[in-house]
């Protein structure tokens, strides 16, 4: 049987993974769909995951696929039914032009035990004003 932290662990794997696939079916999978998401980009707040996918095609770069989608850092802590996690994530890519765009954001994560799963039901990304 696996611990909190490497159920957790996994879900977010996965969700890195589909994000740097650019699997947009499978990106929102394990979010609550009344989850907060606060984001780097404007409307910066996002009430339900319905409302964050209606924003991907008004913002999200066309990277070349797999795009850069790396999480560092990443400490959780769970009880057994919540948990939070936070770390960094490596993101960007190469654009159609050719250019190479590269990122480091910060991540905060909520998640909450519905039986089995583990859902996010709050994620915050932000970017630091100085990456160093």
């Amino acid at each position: 049987m696996n611990t909190p932290e490497q159920n957790i662990t996994a879900l977010l794997q996965r969700w890195a993974r589909a994000t740097s696939e650019d699997r947009k079916e499978d990106i929102l999978a394990s979010h609550d769909e009344a989850a907060v998401i606060y984001d780097v980009l404007p409307p910066l707040s996002y009430n339900g995951t319905k409302d964050y996918r209606k924003s991907w095609e008004e913002w999200q770069p066309h990277f070349e696929i797999p795009s850069l989608f790396e999480m560092e850092d990443l400490q959780i802590h769970a009880g057994e039914t919540h948990a939070f996690c936070h770390g960094f994530i490596r993101c960007g890519g190469k654009l159609p032009d050719g250019e190479i765009v590269e990122d480091f954001v910060r991540a905060t994560f909520c998640l909450v035990r519905k039986g089995n799963d583990w859902q996010i039901v709050h994620q915050h990304i932000s970017m630091p004003l100085n990456k160093e």
